[in-house]
């Protein structure tokens, strides 16, 4: 079952850009890191491309039974 989002979840997540990868790693370190990081910060960019791609997943996670 895991292999069928594989392809899918790659084009959600892409790293082809230093900005995609940077988001990544913004989301990656976001749940610890914005509670506890006085220095954490998110660009209002950042953070609106990153709600699409969340979204993005969600559409494709929720499509599968």
């Amino acid at each position: 079952m895991a292999e069928n989002y594989n392809s899918e979840l790659l084009q959600v997540f892409p790293i082809a850009t230093p900005e995609q990868k940077e988001c990544f790693e913004l989301l990656q370190k976001a749940y610890v890191d914005a509670r506890y990081d006085k220095n954490y910060k998110i660009t209002k960019e950042q953070l609106l491309y990153l709600i699409d791609r969340v979204e993005k997943l969600k559409e494709i996670t929720e499509g599968r039974d």
